[in-house]
């Protein structure tokens, strides 16, 4: 079977057993930041990138919060048993942005057959864009979301201490990746991950980016076609149009999202994220922008408060907005936002059903 982001998250979701753990929110986002980089990226799959970037830690699920660097043997070999063998060499190779096997130190908690395993391997391979890709992606990922290289590092120096011997060459490491994205990409990694103005992405706290940097007018005749039917022929007829309010450009958000969901559907679906004039809702103007909208909430308590979820027959799911899915409206006031999605866009990978339904 072919591997993609949502076969990924299926693996993370079987693992963290509805409980998104610390190492399972990282991969989220390291698979975020590679699908996002690769779409810019020509000649690579961004689908491929972000399924690596999902697994490369796989392995921590056969194990407990003490395993260290048995985790890439572990999900080695498990990728490895599932039909992945791709999937499994970024598993080995993703913790070693400097290539030698002594450049991690303090970690060995494998055995000597795969320590020697691994140092053969390492030796023995010519790293691809995809390696680099992942080991530049996991260290800009937190379990909160995805931040600037430079507040990773030092993320990792707090948990795990200062290894001052290999702490150099990896770093100058990460850095030439980082140089050698950007020359691919022909933008800045930030301005592809839309982290020009912020510092970090978490579930409470979101900086609305100054107006001057993240809000263009949108041109209906030139972008209409982008969106869904029923708002692209609104815009090209003159009936709707976007406010200046209107962002294009913002950091990755983690927001809620009411679904209908029910006992034997718990697979999202593009139609889940809907606005209320596509699913043909009576008492929505169709000249109300806003009517045109994906509603979510960057709070999770705002939106049950609101809409008093969960209720039976309807949910909260939980996901991330990303650039691609431009552009949005910030109500910040009441921790609202309206998301106008492309009609391209596939919202519900990104997403998935927080609670199980009340009785």
């Amino acid at each position: 079977m072919e591997l993609t982001m949502e076969r990924a998250n299926r693996y993370l979701k079987e693992a963290d057993g509805g409980e998104t753990t610390q190492w399972v929110g990282h991969s989220r986002s390291a698979g975020m930041a590679a699908f996002l980089l690769a779409k810019n990226i020509p000649g690579m799959n961004a689908e491929m990138a972000g399924s690596y970037g999902f697994l490369h830690d796989i392995g921590r699920a056969f194990g407990d919060e003490t395993m260290k660097i048995d985790h890439i043997f572990q999900g080695y070999r498990f990728l490895l048993s599932e039909g992945y063998p791709e999937a499994a060499r970024i598993c080995l190779t993703h913790s070693f942005p400097v290539q030698d096997i002594k450049s991690v130190t303090g970690v060995w908690d494998c055995t000597e057959e795969d320590y020697n395993f691994l140092e053969h391997y390492l030796q023995s391979i010519e790293y691809t864009p995809y390696d680099r890709l992942i080991q530049f992606c996991d260290n800009i990922s937190l379990s909160e979301g995805i931040v600037l290289l430079e507040r990773r590092l030092v993320d990792i120096v707090l948990r795990y201490g200062l290894d001052a011997e290999n702490l150099l060459p990896r770093w100058k490491s990460l850095f030439a990746i980082k140089e050698e994205l950007e020359t691919a990409m022909g933008c800045s990694v930030e301005e592809a991950l839309g982290l020009i103005d912020i510092r970090r992405i978490s579930e409470d706290c979101f900086e609305k980016l100054s107006m001057e940097n993240r809000s263009e007018t949108m041109d209906a005749d030139v972008e209409a076609s982008k969106f869904p039917p029923i708002l692209c022929e609104a815009l090209q007829e003159g009936k709707i149009k976007f406010p200046d309010s209107i962002c294009n450009t913002y950091a990755p958000i983690c927001v809620y999202r009411g679904v209908v969901t029910n006992n034997k559907k718990r697979k999202l679906e593009q139609s889940d994220f809907f606005s209320q004039i596509e699913r043909n809702l009576p008492g929505y103007s169709m000249e109300d922008i806003k009517n045109y909208s994906c509603s979510v909430f960057s709070d999770k308590k705002s939106l049950e408060l609101a809409f008093k979820l969960p209720r039976k027959g309807k949910m909260i799911a939980k996901g991330t907005l990303i650039p691609m899915h431009d552009p949005c409206i910030f109500e910040n006031e009441k921790n609202h936002i309206h998301w106008f999605r492309f009609r391209s866009s596939h919202p519900e990978q990104f997403f998935e059903v927080l609670e199980n339904e009340p009785s």
